[in-house]
Parts: C-alpha cells; structure tokens; sequence
C-alpha cells in the first residue's frame, strides 16, 4: 500500500515542481519565448505565436491554464528595421493588446499607449522588449499595465 502511494504522488510532485520554475523566458514548443508582467505580476506565457505580412508584424502569447487562459499580444505596421515603435495614440505604427481570462479585451486605443523596442530583426528573427497601458473596450475607465515584456520570435520576410 505504501509503495502505491509513492507511485501515485511521484507523478503529481514532479509536475508540481516543473509549474513552479524561477526561469524568467517562458519558451513555447517551436523555440519562440515572450515574458511580460501584467500589472506588476509575471504571466506564464507558455504558448507564442508569431508572423509577419508585408511589413507587419505580430507576437501573441498565451497562458495555458484550463481555466483561465490570458493573452498578450502586439502588432506593429510599416517596420523593416529596429528601433523604438509607439503603440497606441494618434501617431501609432501598431497595438498592444490583453485579454482577460473572463475574455474582458483592452487595447492601445488613442487614449493608451506604450512602446515596442525591436533590438534585433532579420529575415528570420525578431527580439524586443515591450510595455503599454492597454484599456477596456467596453470601459475605458480600466485599465492594465503590461510591462517588462521581452520577445525572441521567428518570422519570415
């Protein structure tokens, strides 16, 4: 009976510690890894997807826990180089997106904004960091903050 027991905890304590690691990238099975803090509070984002079309450019990840599920995603337009982009506002060249686990969606709007800093672009690759105060759609009297936020993603020019 005793043996039992072990057997059957074994599997729950070693899935245990590998929910709790420290590790600050959060890499998805195809190598793509985004981190952010929403809030002040790191999010897993174990799932990341990423894409470029003529000069657009996105990166979404998502928490995979059944439930909830929380995304984070940006889009930029008109890149083709690094520098430091602004999401949101009147002068934008892209967005930046959260939604809740209860599907609440907040956006870079024209009252919110932040920053994408791709620090690396090629071909094949993009890395960057980002932030952005993104508010509700449906009460722009709430808000997030998303901060922190780092990529290392491939795309295809």
């Amino acid at each position: 009976m005793k043996l039992t027991r072990t057997i059957l905890l074994f599997p729950i304590a070693a899935l245990a510690m590998a929910s709790c690691s420290d590790s600050a990238t959060n890499v998805d099975p195809s190598g793509k890894a985004m981190t952010a803090k929403l809030n002040g509070s790191a999010l897993n984002l174990t799932s990341v997807s990423s894409g470029w079309n003529t000069k657009a450019m996105f990166v979404t990840g998502s928490t995979d826990l059944f439930p909830p599920r929380q995304t984070i995603g940006i889009d930029l337009d008109s890149i083709g180089s690094t520098g430091t982009f602004q999401l949101g506002g009147i002068n934008s060249v892209g967005s930046g997106e959260y939604r809740s686990a209860s599907d609440s969606v907040y956006t870079t709007g024209v009252n919110a904004t932040g920053t994408v800093t791709v620090t690396s672009f090629t071909d094949t690759h993009a890395t960057g960091t980002f932030r952005f105060t993104a508010k509700r759609a449906s009460n722009p009297n709430d808000s997030v903050v998303v901060s922190e936020g780092t990529f290392d993603v491939d795309i295809k020019i």
